[in-house]
């Protein structure tokens, strides 16, 4: 289940970005969810924003993967500088590594990141994916995010890509009518709403799909710099020295082409960008034009969803020259990631909520995975056992665990079914610590304030819950 929230963050007097962010209870690792750690983040094209993406994000984190859908400097619900010059490869690129380390350092995001850009968003993943390896920052122990993925839907090249004159000219007024837009929109961005209109079109074709009125909506509220600076120069820059096609040893990438794209046509992502990143795979969504998160977000989902699972499955290696800031030789043998979990000392989130506990002898579960790839196989109950363990062995000695999930009453209701997940679950998270011998102490309405892949709120319960461990008794300082 997963639900969203904006998150702001401040990178300069003129500059501050938007993110919309997934967010997910906790849940039980031997469910059918993926690696919680890993982080999909999604960069839109030129004239978009986090809403290009709605529909592949709801999709993907139907299968639990934490989303970020970035807006960058200047469109969307970010905000940026009024200077011409300041909306080049380099600029955004940084933009994006900046947002990254903070919500990592806010703890809103894993250590672990897939880049998913479409067409400029796509050039600009290219040149972060590449600086963030190159900066050293493989090992999560030695500083935080790192890039293990990247998917390139419908790319910009790394190399210019230089237009004759009056074709920029013209590229850098498309947006600057809501008519101009809805042209551009329906006939050279899009096939399936082709000839159709919005929803003040009057003069469109009847018989074709109505266009989204976000995209037109987008394309509008670009500032005047934002919107002429990549036709301008930032898609003329040459960043192949920079990006993913200039390492030896690239992350795995998948390139999306769609096969009725006029922006970036199939034979040019063929030989501009696939063929020249090492080890990258190329597919091709059939019947789209060139935004395919909008005309196939199903089909994008699916592939972004099938690249993940062959990430997870694979083995990483040790690479790390330092544990904790003592220096080691690695060993480069391959290792698979397990996941982890925390014992808190305190939650105080819930302390207005008057669940009755001790003020001393309690303790908190929380960040609780087990990666996708070696679920259901007991190692999420044997999390439990140690942590349990754990918790009763002194200097904790703990005499309470407790932890807040979904109630399960709400999880398995088919209007919440539908709005978050793709089937019913095969495990329902409290029933699963119900059987691990944990009580419901307290239910509370909206204490997540959960909100679905359309940004409609729900008032969902969360179940607070607790386990008297052998020999506490319940006992403690109230």
């Amino acid at each position: 289940m997963a639900t969203f929230r904006s998150e702001f963050v401040e990178l300069s007097s003129d500059v501050c970005i938007h993110a919309s962010i997934s967010e997910k209870p906790l849940a039980p690792p031997d469910a059918s969810s993926t690696d919680a750690d890993l982080t999909l983040v999604f960069l839109h094209y030129w004239g978009g924003s986090t809403r290009t993406w709605s529909r592949v994000v709801s999709a993907a984190a139907l299968r639990s993967h934490r989303t970020v859908s970035l807006d960058f400097r200047g469109w969307g619900g970010s905000t940026g500088p009024a200077a011409a010059d300041a909306y080049g490869m380099a600029a955004l690129a940084g933009d994006v590594e900046a947002v990254l380390a903070a919500l990592y350092a806010r703890g809103l995001i894993g250590a672990r990141v897939v880049l998913v850009g479409l067409s400029m968003g796509a050039k600009v993943a290219q040149v972060v994916a590449a600086h963030v390896l190159q900066g050293d920052r493989r090992n999560i122990e030695d500083g935080g995010v790192r890039v293990v993925g990247a998917v390139l839907v419908s790319p910009a090249p790394a190399t210019p890509l230089r237009l004759p004159p009056d074709m920029r000219e013209q590229q850098m007024h498309a947006y600057d009518s809501a008519a101009s837009a809805s042209f551009v929109a329906r006939n050279v961005l899009t096939v399936s709403f082709r000839g159709g209109g919005g929803d003040d079109d009057d003069d469109a074709d009847d018989a074709a799909p109505s266009l989204p009125s976000f995209l037109v909506e987008d394309m509008l509220k670009g500032n005047p710099a934002a919107r002429s600076a990549w036709p301008a120069y930032a898609m003329a820059e040459d960043v192949s020295a920079t990006s993913l096609e200039g390492l030896a040893e690239p992350p795995p990438v998948l390139v999306l082409a769609a096969e009725n794209d006029l922006v970036e046509p199939l034979e040019r992502v063929r030989t501009g960008v696939h063929s020249r990143i090492h080890g990258a795979q190329l597919e091709v969504i059939p019947g789209s034009g060139h935004l395919s998160p909008v005309e196939a977000p199903a089909a994008i989902a699916q592939r972004i969803q099938r690249f993940v699972d062959r990430i997870e499955s694979e083995p990483l290696r040790d690479t790390s020259g330092t544990i904790r800031g003592v220096a080691r030789t690695p060993s480069n043998t391959p290792i698979h990631p397990i996941g982890h979990i925390s014992l808190d000392a305190g939650n105080p989130d819930s302390e207005a909520l008057g669940l009755g506990l001790p003020v001393t002898g309690v303790y908190w579960i929380s960040s609780f995975y087990v990666s996708w790839a070696l679920q259901s196989r007991g190692l999420g109950r044997a999390a439990m056992d140690k942590a349990e363990a754990m918790a009763v062995t002194p200097p904790l000695s703990a005499q309470i665990l407790a932890i807040d999930t979904l109630s399960k009453d709400d999880q398995t209701r088919p209007d919440v079914v539908e709005a978050f997940y793709e089937s019913t679950p095969n495990v329902v998270n409290q029933n699963w610590y119900e059987r691990r011998g944990y009580r419901a102490i307290k239910t509370v309405e909206n204490y997540y304030g959960s909100l679905d892949k359309s940004g409609n709120a729900w008032n969902l319960r969360t179940v607070f819950m607790k386990k008297e461990l052998p020999g506490g008794h319940g006992a403690g300082k109230v």
